[in-house]
């Protein structure tokens, strides 16, 4: 089975003016719901094997924070521009990619691009995912890779709300 774990980086802050978007850091919420959902990660799915971020430093900490928590190690994080805002048929390529190389995928990046992803591989999900919200997404192993829109089935999906 090919997993793919979608996660919306977690509460940014907004408080220092004159910071470019890719700039904006974690908030104190963010760093706090983080680790919880990386527990979350840990307690319900197969740790990932590779873990890709957007170059954004709120997507970047949220992905280290991950990493720390479920001993993955933070010099292989890989950065893909793609998932900074990056359109749908991007990251659909990036993944196919990843998908030759393992089974088990994790990305870290932004709404709306990344509730519309969820909905694109597992049309069940019917939702947004907020800020740090996991959606776990199945793919049958015998499925090409070209070929997985509409195809995944979706396992579950947290947030922190739901966890604290």
């Amino acid at each position: 089975m090919k997993t793919l774990y979608i996660i919306r980086h977690a509460k940014s802050d907004w408080a220092e003016a004159g910071l470019h978007d890719i700039e904006r850091p974690l908030a104190s919420r963010g760093l706090r719901d983080a680790p919880i959902m990386a527990g979350v990660l840990k307690k319900r799915g197969k740790i990932p094997e590779i873990m890709v971020t957007s170059p954004a430093l709120r997507a970047f900490t949220t992905c280290r924070i991950f990493c720390e928590q479920l001993d993955y190690d933070t010099a292989n994080i890989v950065i893909q521009p793609e998932l900074y805002f990056g359109e749908i048929t991007l990251i659909e390529k990036m993944l196919q990619a990843a998908f030759t190389e393992t089974d088990t995928v994790a990305i870290f990046g932004h709404n709306p691009t990344f509730s519309e992803l969820a909905n694109h591989f597992a049309p069940e999900f019917g939702g947004e995912m907020p800020t740090c919200a996991i959606v776990a997404i199945s793919f049958d192993p015998k499925q090409k890779t070209s070929e997985l829109v509409g195809k995944g089935k979706l396992l579950w999906f947290e947030y922190p709300k739901k966890n604290r």
